[in-house]
């Protein structure tokens, strides 16, 4: 039970440096706190609180490719035990705080924290992998600033991870945890219910629709112009809402 616990821990800790940046996951978490039941809201800032107590350790990242990861089948579902896939942890944290009487103050905000990282990695394009697509498990790209002038392009070498990490929210220079919020109220505040329906396992299976659309025009070491970045930046706003709502649902559940 404890290498359970060790393990959630070790995932909120290491990958919260592969998410979006840090005023984009605050904001994606400000936008699933509005969404909470008012029953839940009570019970949340408690755990919130307890996490005051344990500062996060610092550990060695795991060498195993599948940890971190969202691991799914030809089928795009999502059928893995491995301990460290995204899903898992899920999983496992959320069981934790269902059962919060019968842990540990310390194991609740672990199961927190770990909830609050792995969501933000299961609505991650590049943390997601398919069986069969080689290309989902990451390759490199060329993005260039200048199409039409090409004595005025620059070029610079970015991994699939980085245009779906950090790439993707610093575009929004100067945003507010509160700002990234209402974007996204304004963009999807009608799409509660349709992002929010299903399982742990059925939001894996719609990453794994969004993540093979994305892969379909992408190649490996291919010429990405700044008007592709753009257009792109919708498709992460989605998946920056689909987290939130997502978020909000699944603590409304474990936390009522």
């Amino acid at each position: 039970m404890k290498k359970i616990f060790m393990i959630v821990a070790l995932v909120a800790i290491v990958f919260s440096a592969q998410a979006w940046t840090r005023e984009a996951d605050h904001g994606t978490r400000v936008f699933a706190r509005e969404h909470l039941d008012a029953s839940v809201v009570k019970e949340y800032t408690r755990i919130l609180r307890l996490g005051k107590k344990y500062p996060r350790e610092k550990v060695a990242t795991p060498q195993d490719e599948r940890w971190g990861r969202v691991s799914l089948g030809t089928d795009l579902r999502s059928t893995t035990t491995y301990e460290g896939d995204v899903v898992v942890q899920i999983e496992r944290a959320a069981d934790v705080l269902r059962n919060r009487a019968d842990h540990s103050e310390k194991e609740q905000i672990e199961a927190l924290r770990s909830i609050f990282s792995n969501m933000i990695l299961l609505h991650n394009i590049s943390c997601v992998s398919i069986e069969g697509v080689v290309k989902s498990k990451g390759f490199k790209v060329y993005t260039h600033w200048g199409e039409s002038e090409p004595k005025f392009d620059k070029r610079s070498i970015r991994s699939w991870a980085q245009i779906w990490g950090r790439n993707a929210t610093l575009g929004f220079y100067g945003f507010t945890p509160e700002m990234f919020a209402e974007e996204l109220r304004i963009s999807h505040g009608t799409d509660k219910e349709s992002f929010s329906a299903g399982t742990i396992r059925d939001w894996a299976a719609d990453m794994g629709k969004e993540a093979a659309a994305q892969l379909e025009w992408a190649e490996p070491d291919m010429k990405l112009y700044k008007m592709k970045l753009i257009d792109i930046e919708p498709v992460h706003n989605r998946l920056m809402a689909k987290a939130g709502f997502r978020l909000a649902a699944l603590l409304n559940e474990v936390l009522k």
